[in-house]
C-alpha cells in the first residue's frame, strides 16, 4: 500500500485479537444463519472461571496446583500475640477495676479474678480464630468449581482487574468488602483469589455457622474467623480480642475480608455502612502497619423467625445444584488507599471511608435481566404481551445505560433472548397464565406475598439508580392524574419534591441525593425520555411516568401505612 493509503485505512493484523474475532464469527454464523440459540462469547480481557476443563481430571490437577500459598502465623502463636497485647491486657485491667470497686474484694482474690479473665479470653480465640489449611482449602477449591459450574452458566471476571489486585498485594494487605447478598458473596471471593493466584483471605464470619457440625470446620481451615453479634460474657474484653487479632492478621501481611454492611440485605437495598471492623482497620493504619437464601427472605421480610443455620439445613438445600442460577457478574471498584485516605480527611476519615465505600460499590452495580423483568412486572399487575413486555425492557435497559451502569445476566444477546432466559430464572414467582401473558402467582396468599417480594426484591437492586428520578415522577403523581396531565408549576412540583425526598433520605445510599440544585436537570433527563413534559415554567406527566413512580410507590405506601396506624 502507498504511504497516504497506509494513512487514509490503517490496519494491522497485528493489533486483531483474533481468538476474539474468531469466536464472534463463529457465533455469528451458528446464531443468526443457523438460529441457534448460544451464548455470546465475552469481551477480551473477561474470563469464565468455571469453563469446563478438557479432561476428566483437569479439575482435580488444576485444584493441587494453582492458589497462592497461605502461610500466615500458626494459631497459638497468634493467640499468645493477642492475649499479651495491649488492647486485651488493658480491658483485663479495666474489668478487674471496675470488679473491685463493685465488690471491694481483698486484693488476694485479684490474681484469682485476672486468671480467670485470662482464661475466658483464651476461650475467645478458641472460638474465634481461624486456622488457614492449604490442602482443606484446595480440596474446597475443587468442591466449589464443580458446584458453581453446575449451578451457574458462568463466573464472569475482568483479568486485568485481579491482576491489579495481585500487583497490589505486593505493597501490602488487601482489605476486601463486597456488598452481601447471600452466603455465596464470601465463597466466590475466595474462590475467584484461588484462581487467580492471589492469597486468599482472612473472612470475618457469623456466629451462624458454629452450629453447623463440619462445616466450620472446612471454613475455618479456608480462612473463615467467627464473630459473635450477641450471649457475650464479656463484651469489651471480646471486642479487644477481636481488634488485637485483625490488627495481627493484618501485621502479618494476610488479606481479609469483611462486609462493610453487617449483615445480607434482605431487601435488595445497599444498606448504610458499619463502622466495628472498619474501625480496626482504620486503626492498624494509624499504629503504623501496612495496610442463595432467597427463598427465605420474604417470610423473614413478613415477621418469621431468622433461619438458623445447621448442618440438616445445609443438607436439605443441596437440592439447589439440580437448579440453574444463572451468572455471576464480578466487578472491582477503583482501589481506596486506606493510608492516603485518612491523610485526606483528617478525623473524620473514617465516617467518609465507610460511606465512600458503599457509595462505590452501589454506584459500580452490575444490572441483572432478572431485575429489569421484575420492575416491568410489577407495574403490570394484571399482566402483559409478551411483546409488551420486551418493549418495556428495551426501554428500561436504554435508561440505565445512560446513567452509566453496566448489563449483565445475558443481556448481550437479543433483548427478547435476554427477557426469556430471565423468566426462566423468575419462573416460581412469575406465572404464565395465558398465551403470551404474564402474571403473578395467584396459587395462595402466602404464595402470592412471597411471589410479589421476591420480585420486589429483584426491583430493589435497580431502585438507586432511578431513585431521584423516583422521588420527582411521585411528587408529581401525588397532585392528582388529573393535574399532572394538565400542567404543575416547576416551583410547587420541587417543594414538594425536597419534601418527600427529605422524608425519605435513609432509604437509599446515595451520592447525590435530590436537592434544589440538581432537581432542574432530574427534570430535564426525564423529559427526554418521555416520563415527563417540560415547558414554560409547567411539568407534565409524560407517557412512563407510572412506570417509575413504581421505584418508590410501595416506600411511600409503607410510610403511609405507619402514620396511619402506629
Amino acid at each position: 500500500m502507498a504511504p497516504e493509503d497506509r494513512e487514509a485505512l490503517p490496519f494491522d493484523p497485528t493489533l486483531v485479537h483474533w481468538e476474539h474475532y474468531l469466536r464472534h464469527a463463529i457465533y455469528g454464523l451458528r446464531h443468526f444463519v443457523l438460529k441457534e440459540k448460544l451464548e455470546r462469547p465475552g469481551k477480551p480481557g473477561d474470563s469464565n472461571l468455571i469453563a469446563i476443563k478438557k479432561n476428566y481430571f483437569d479439575d482435580l490437577y488444576w485444584a493441587f496446583t494453582n492458589g497462592a500459598d497461605v502461610s500466615p502465623p500458626g494459631r497459638r502463636e497468634l493467640t499468645q500475640k493477642v492475649l499479651n497485647s495491649r488492647g486485651v491486657r488493658q480491658a483485663i485491667r479495666q474489668l478487674l477495676e471496675e470488679r473491685q470497686a463493685r465488690l471491694n474484694l481483698p486484693p488476694a482474690s485479684e490474681a484469682s479474678a485476672e486468671q480467670s479473665l485470662l482464661q475466658a479470653a483464651e476461650r475467645i480465640c478458641e472460638e474465634m480464630f481461624s486456622q488457614y489449611n492449604m490442602t482443606a482449602l484446595r480440596v474446597f477449591a475443587y468442591s466449589l468449581n464443580k458446584i458453581f459450574r453446575r449451578i451457574y452458566e458462568m463466573v464472569n471476571i475482568s483479568v486485568e482487574a485481579f491482576a491489579e489486585l495481585k500487583r497490589l498485594q505486593a505493597r501490602g494487605p488487601l482489605v476486601l468488602i463486597p456488598t452481601h447478598r447471600s452466603y455465596i458473596d464470601f465463597l466466590i471471593i475466595s474462590f475467584i483469589f484461588f484462581c487467580q493466584g492471589i492469597r486468599c483471605p482472612f473472612i470475618a464470619a457469623a456466629e451462624d455457622f458454629l452450629g453447623m457440625l463440619l462445616v466450620h470446620h472446612l471454613l475455618r481451615a479456608s480462612g473463615a474467623f467467627f464473630i459473635k453479634r450477641k450471649g457475650i460474657e464479656f463484651p469489651a474484653l471480646y471486642k479487644a480480642v477481636l481488634a488485637e487479632y485483625i490488627t495481627c492478621v493484618l501485621a502479618s501481611n494476610q488479606n481479609l475480608e469483611f462486609f462493610i454492611e453487617g449483615t445480607r440485605s434482605r431487601t435488595g437495598k445497599l444498606l448504610p455502612p458499619k463502622f466495628g471492623i472498619l474501625k480496626v482497620v482504620t486503626s492498624a493504619v494509624e499504629a503504623g502497619l501496612r495496610v442463595l437464601e432467597g427463598e427465605t427472605f420474604p417470610y423473614e421480610l413478613l415477621g418469621e423467625e431468622k433461619v438458623k443455620e445447621s448442618l440438616s439445613r445445609l443438607i436439605k438445600a443441596s437440592e439447589v445444584v439440580l437448579d440453574n442460577y444463572g451468572r455471576i457478574f464480578i466487578e472491582v471498584c477503583p482501589p481506596i488507599s486506606c493510608k492516603e485516605f485518612q491523610a485526606q480527611h483528617g478525623p473524620r476519615a473514617l465516617q467518609r471511608l465507610g460511606w465512600e465505600i458503599v457509595y462505590r460499590m452501589s454506584e459500580q452495580t452490575v444490572v441483572m435481566t432478572t431485575a429489569l423483568v421484575s420492575t416491568v412486572i410489577l407495574t403490570a399487575r394484571r399482566g402483559m404481551r409478551e411483546e409488551e413486555l420486551n418493549q418495556a425492557v428495551v426501554w428500561l435497559s436504554g435508561l440505565v445505560e445512560k446513567k452509566g451502569y453496566k448489563l449483565g445476566g445475558g443481556y448481550e444477546h437479543t433483548p427478547s433472548v435476554a427477557v426469556s432466559d430471565a423468566l426462566k430464572f423468575l419462573s416460581g414467582y412469575v406465572d404464565r397464565t395465558r398465551r403470551n401473558v404474564f402474571e403473578v402467582n395467584i396459587q395462595a396468599k402466602d404464595i402470592e406475598a412471597k411471589s410479589l417480594l421476591m420480585l420486589a426484591y429483584y426491583r430493589n437492586t435497580i431502585t438507586h439508580i432511578f431513585y431521584n428520578d423516583a422521588v420527582l415522577a411521585v411528587a408529581l403523581a401525588s397532585f392528582g392524574r388529573e393535574q399532572a396531565r394538565a400542567g404543575v408549576g416547576e416551583e410547587a412540583l420541587t417543594e414538594r419534591a425536597l419534601w418527600l425526598a427529605d422524608l425519605l433520605r435513609e432509604e437509599y445510599v446515595l451520592r447525590t441525593l435530590l436537592s434544589r440544585e440538581t432537581v432542574q436537570a432530574v427534570i430535564e433527563g426525564m423529559a427526554g425520555q418521555k416520563i415527563l413534559e417540560a415547558e414554560q415554567g409547567k411539568v407534565r406527566a409524560g407517557l412512563f411516568l407510572d412506570r417509575i413512580c413504581q421505584f418508590v410507590w410501595p416506600i411511600v405506601e409503607g410510610y403511609w401505612l405507619a402514620f396511619l396506624y402506629l
